[in-house]
């Protein structure tokens, strides 16, 4: 489990959940998460915007997957799993192939992201059409990959 996520009471969240079931060792556990996965493809979305809802928490459950009431939560599936087809789904499930998957990493909760989100917003109200604000987010990081960095204050030495 990712530790940002077991740190947060996001962890919960049905997507993640099916996630954690897809990695487990125990081969019915994984059976059931592409179980869950498939039924969630089949049903038709009631609604065109989900709001990520934590549902309610059972804290007397004896594993993480019945922490949760899954007759109560909508049926959607982890955005990961949506360009797997079912027989890859079925050969994760057999094969506890899981970590063979290319899952790429991204920054999360970081400055990093903090960073992207300011250069976004401040290209978003710089220039207009998409084309431009491509070219200013490109020259402002290149310009800023250019230019000196530091680690410490103390490394940086004045003219």
């Amino acid at each position: 489990m990712d530790p940002v996520i077991s740190r947060n009471a996001f962890m919960a969240h049905l997507e993640n959940l099916l996630l954690n079931m897809l990695a487990e060792e125990r081969r019915h556990i994984r059976e059931l998460a592409v179980h869950r996965i498939i039924k969630a493809r089949e049903s038709t979305p009631t609604v065109e915007r989900l709001r990520l809802v934590v549902p309610k928490l059972n804290f007397k459950a004896n594993q993480y997957i019945d922490m949760i009431d899954w007759f109560k939560c909508d049926d959607t599936e982890p955005p990961i799993t949506d360009d797997l087809t079912v027989a890859e789904l079925k050969s994760i499930a057999e094969n506890a192939s899981i970590k063979d998957l290319q899952i790429y990493k991204f920054p999360c909760h970081t400055q990093t992201v903090g960073h992207c989100v300011k250069l976004m917003t401040e290209a978003a109200s710089t220039v207009c059409g998409s084309h431009s604000r491509d070219d200013f987010i490109r020259n402002t990081m290149a310009s800023r990959a250019i230019m000196p960095s530091f680690e410490h204050k103390a490394n940086y030495k004045m003219m």
